[in-house]
């Protein structure tokens, strides 16, 4: 009879350790799940950090043709006025 009580005794812990580990599976679950939302959010926020790098680089480009362009042209204009004046 003491060794069924022992062998309930047992049983009873391995339950325990049982319980324990699926409370700590399901934490890790969650804890997986939190990382893999803040993974994601991280990424979405550096797609729009390159999107917007890349707009600005777009809108400094397109502001240095507009420079040029117009440097040219008071260039040429500049050139056309010394022509017509000789």
């Amino acid at each position: 009879m003491t060794q069924v009580h022992v062998l309930e005794r047992e049983l009873t812990v391995e339950r325990r350790e049982v319980q324990e580990l699926r409370a700590d599976l399901e934490a890790c679950r969650l804890e997986k799940r939190n990382i893999q939302r803040t993974l994601e959010c991280t990424l979405d926020e550096k797609k729009q950090m390159s999107d917007k790098i890349n707009q600005l680089t777009v809108i400094g480009m397109l502001k240095l043709f507009i420079f040029f362009i117009f440097f040219l042209l008071t260039t040429w204009a500049t050139y056309i006025e010394g022509e017509s004046l000789t």
